[in-house]
């Protein structure tokens, strides 16, 4: 009787397709956003694409850089999701 082979490796990322995350992170206080762009940079997965200080600045940023992921705050002043009505 022989040992049964391993499963073969699946992965939804087609091989020899680069596996980095390309990310936008979007934020209106700049100290905040340098940081966790910081933080992000230093993982080695990760490729920060992008940054923006608003949410019309995110869109356009977003949309030309094509991230994997976007990192942003909906309470960012000029941003489409801060005029959404609220309930007191």
């Amino acid at each position: 009787m022989t040992a049964a082979s391993p499963p073969p490796e699946t992965s939804p990322v087609p091989a020899g397709a680069d596996r980095r995350i390309r990310i936008v992170v979007v934020d209106d206080h700049t100290l905040f956003r340098r940081g966790i762009t910081a933080l992000l940079a230093r993982v080695p997965d990760f490729d920060v694409v992008g940054e923006a200080a608003d949410g019309f600045e995110g869109i356009r940023v977003v949309a030309s850089a094509r991230p994997t992921w976007h990192c942003s705050t909906c309470t960012c002043p000029a941003s489409p999701a801060s005029r959404r009505p609220r309930r007191s």
